[in-house]
């Protein structure tokens, strides 16, 4: 193996230590490495304070400029691509991206690649693109409400007005839309579905309840509960505290992408009711599963907090 000191670099690597060094004078076959305060090595720039700036800004004005051609693509000032376009530049631009950020956090928290992106973003307590798409589809909703009050001429308002014009809808009426959803849409969707839905006990079992809007701030906290509030069981002890008395309550949902509508199924087996309770609760606005299956758990726990204090 030969070295080549035209492709060599010395750095002085000194996080902590602030002494002054005189110049490294290093030589490879009889030519000068050149000294730097910066190496780029297998990918990863290296600095000599060791705090990785550079490579932040260097992978930040990557993602940047991806950004700004997607923009650019996707926006309505753009060339307006088909879906094949749009399938062909999320399988070559973004999901790559996000393979690498799952790999990565399943390498940094432990556990095996094969674990769930939702589960991974869990445990690391990072909320994944959807509910940040979603929280900033509301902040946005919320911005121009508020601005079409107190400044009508802002631009916000004037979209605002715009929307609330060409969405607003008689009741009775039913529409189909097969264009792209906007920003203000998929927020109003949002904030109707993240409604909790009202039960009535008075049904009988197998029979089908089409929900009503009712809503629940805080579930209190149930006084047959084995545990203390706020503690969080094993699951051994979880087992452990069911008897015969014990009220069980399945939850489970399914949805449909596309047009985002889906089921939301309870089934609860009470001992001191003869038959099991079964539900069907339909739910708007929910466009994967794993939003259907928390809008079930949200749901079954406020039939708890309703019906079993």
């Amino acid at each position: 193996m030969l070295m080549s000191p035209d492709k060599s670099q010395c750095i002085k690597l000194r996080q902590k230590n602030k002494r002054k060094y005189p110049p490294l004078s290093l030589h490879l076959v009889d030519a000068k490495i050149p000294e730097t305060n910066q190496v780029k090595y297998l990918g990863l720039i290296m600095d000599s304070q060791l705090n990785y700036r550079d490579h932040i800004n260097y992978v930040y004005g990557k993602a940047a400029r991806k950004l700004g051609y997607l923009t650019f693509l996707c926006s309505y000032k753009g060339i307006r691509p088909s879906l094949s376009v749009y399938n062909l530049l999320y399988k070559t631009i973004i999901r790559p991206n996000l393979e690498i950020q799952r790999i990565a956090m399943c390498r940094i928290l432990g556990v095996m690649q094969i674990t769930a992106y939702d589960t991974v973003n869990i445990i690391a307590q990072m909320p994944y693109l959807e509910l940040r798409r979603q929280e900033e589809e509301l902040k946005l909703f919320q911005r121009c409400k508020i601005f079409s009050d107190r400044f009508p001429n802002h631009n916000l308002s004037q979209a605002y007005q715009l929307w609330k014009r060409d969405h607003d809808v008689q009741p009775g009426k039913r529409f189909c839309w097969l264009g792209k959803l906007s920003s203000l849409s998929l927020a109003r969707i949002n904030i109707s579905s993240a409604e909790l839905e009202g039960f009535d006990i008075t049904l009988k079992s197998g029979q089908t309840h089409i929900c009503t809007s009712t809503h629940v701030s805080v579930t209190p906290h149930s006084t047959k509960s084995p545990f203390q509030r706020w503690s969080v069981p094993t699951p051994s002890q979880i087992l452990a505290s069911l008897d015969e008395n014990c009220v069980v309550v399945f939850a489970d949902a399914s949805t449909m992408p596309n047009p985002g509508i889906g089921w939301v199924g309870l089934f609860i087996q009470d001992q001191s009711l003869s038959n099991w309770l079964e539900f069907e609760i339909p739910i708007q606005g929910i466009t994967t599963s794993i939003g259907s299956e928390i809008q079930a758990i949200k749901i079954a726990l406020e039939y708890v907090a309703k019906n079993y204090q």
